[in-house]
């Protein structure tokens, strides 16, 4: 089994190995609006051929989820898991405002399928007055 690979995303920019923008832009799509996500994958692939749209679809249930819990509070976590075998688990870092908004420091562990290792992103999320999280500025 590989060990976690570790990348950090701010502000949209991607630090580390550029072979895995896919896999970043594609987690950012899934915590966005639909019409966002659109934007964000013009170019790419629609999705990796390992994962399902019903395994999208429970990691943007469970990201969801953690980000609007109220308390929210650092180690609070979501786990999620797709039909094709794809699973992941969320962990609130911190909790703190910018701008006069909301704002998540997450970890993601994201894995393909069960036992091939995974992925590990740190991301800072805001959300906006229109009630959507984003990239932190």
């Amino acid at each position: 089994m590989r060990a976690t690979q570790k990348r950090r995303l701010f502000s949209g920019k991607h630090r580390g190995g550029g072979n895995r923008l896919f896999t970043s832009l594609a987690l950012l799509a899934a915590l966005g609006a639909p019409a966002n996500a659109s934007v964000l994958l013009q170019g790419y692939k629609a999705l990796p051929s390992t994962l399902t749209q019903p395994d999208w679809n429970a990691f943007q249930t469970a990201a969801q989820s953690l980000l609007n819990e109220v308390p929210a509070a650092p180690g609070q976590s979501q786990s999620w898991q797709g039909p094709s075998g794809a699973s992941g688990k969320l962990t609130i870092k911190s909790v703190y405002e910018k701008h006069d908004m909301p704002c998540r420091e997450v970890s993601t562990l994201f894995s393909a399928k069960t036992g091939t290792g995974g992925h590990h992103y740190l991301l800072n999320l805001c959300r906006n007055p229109a009630g959507d999280w984003k990239l932190a500025d």
